[in-house]
């Protein structure tokens, strides 16, 4: 038998209830609290996995490589230049066939897991692409992480 989850559609403000009522429904919790899946994954071996969706928006292939930079308090993620000399942070393809990618780096790992004040996992969402200085940067959000 399938399990079914419970949700919330509409919102308390919008419904012609008492006050009691409505402070119930405020109290509910959902059972499956996140259904989203995260854009991008820290883990505090070093493993970095990254979706389709943000290496599309960097222009991520394979041999690229990562960085994080803060920028007015905000983690934003950019493909950085692959010229660094050493392998830190490079890109590879998870499927030859998509444009899943991960990375690997220990220190950027770390870094991230520390901002979010997780220990093993990180696994956070991704805002909508800026651009700063004539690069394309994706702001990482930190304050929810969907597991740690």
């Amino acid at each position: 038998m399938p399990t079914q989850s419970l949700e919330l559609i509409v919102q308390p403000q919008h419904l012609n209830l008492n006050s009691s009522t409505s402070s119930l429904l405020l109290c509910m919790e959902k059972l499956l609290p996140a259904t989203r899946r995260p854009d991008i994954t820290f883990k505090s071996d070093g493993r970095i996995l990254i979706t389709a969706r943000v290496a599309r928006i960097l222009n991520l292939l394979p041999g690229a490589c990562i960085n994080v930079a803060v920028h007015d308090g905000e983690y934003l993620l950019f493909a950085a230049s692959a010229t660094l000399g050493n392998h830190t942070a490079r890109c590879h393809a998870v499927n030859p066939t998509g444009r899943y990618i991960r990375a690997n780096s220990v220190m950027l790992s770390r870094a991230m897991l520390s901002a979010c004040n997780a220990t093993t996992t990180a696994a956070l969402m991704c805002g909508q692409a800026v651009e700063i200085a004539g690069q394309t940067y994706v702001p990482i959000i930190t304050r929810t992480v969907i597991n740690k």
